[in-house]
C-alpha cells in the first residue's frame, strides 16, 4: 500500500472517530489514541483510552500528569459498558455519560439480572427509577 493511500485511510479514521456515537465508539475503542498527560490540548467530545478504558472529554483543557481520566470526572466521562451491545455491570452515570435506550447492564452485580434501559439520557439505576429499566434476563 502506498503512503498516500495510508494517509487517506488515517484521515478517514480520524473523521469517523468524531462522528461515532458512544455506543459505536465503544465497539471500536482501539481506534482511539491513548491519553497523553504531558500538556496535550483536549477539546470537548474527543475520546481517549486510559488504562484500556474509553473516556470522552467533558471540558476543553490542557492535560497534566495528575489529571487522569480516571481521577477527574469534571474533565472526562467514562464511556459506560452496556452501550455497545456487551453487558457490563451498572455504573453510576453522570449527565456527561448517561445510559441510552437499549443499553443493557447487570444490576447491582455481575451475577444479578440484566436490565435494559428504556429511555435516552438515563442517569438513574434500576433501583432509583424502576420505570426507566426492564428486566431482560
Amino acid at each position: 500500500m502506498d503512503k498516500q493511500r495510508v494517509m487517506a485511510a488515517l484521515d478517514a479514521v480520524k473523521k469517523a472517530q468524531g462522528i461515532l456515537t458512544d455506543a459505536q465508539a465503544a465497539e471500536c475503542s482501539d481506534l482511539y489514541p491513548d491519553w497523553d498527560g504531558n500538556g496535550k490540548e483536549y477539546v470537548i467530545g474527543e475520546r481517549v483510552l486510559y488504562e484500556g478504558v474509553l473516556y470522552k472529554v467533558n471540558q476543553t483543557h490542557t492535560s497534566q500528569p495528575n489529571w487522569t481520566p480516571a481521577s477527574e470526572p469534571a474533565l472526562y466521562a467514562r464511556v459506560l459498558s452496556g452501550q455497545s451491545g456487551e453487558v457490563g455491570v451498572f455504573e453510576k452515570p453522570t449527565a456527561q455519560n448517561p445510559y441510552m435506550k437499549g443499553a443493557r447492564v447487570h444490576f447491582p452485580t455481575a451475577s444479578d439480572p440484566v436490565y435494559e434501559c428504556l429511555y435516552d439520557n438515563n442517569v438513574f439505576s434500576p433501583a432509583e427509577w424502576p420505570q426507566g429499566w426492564k428486566v431482560v434476563d
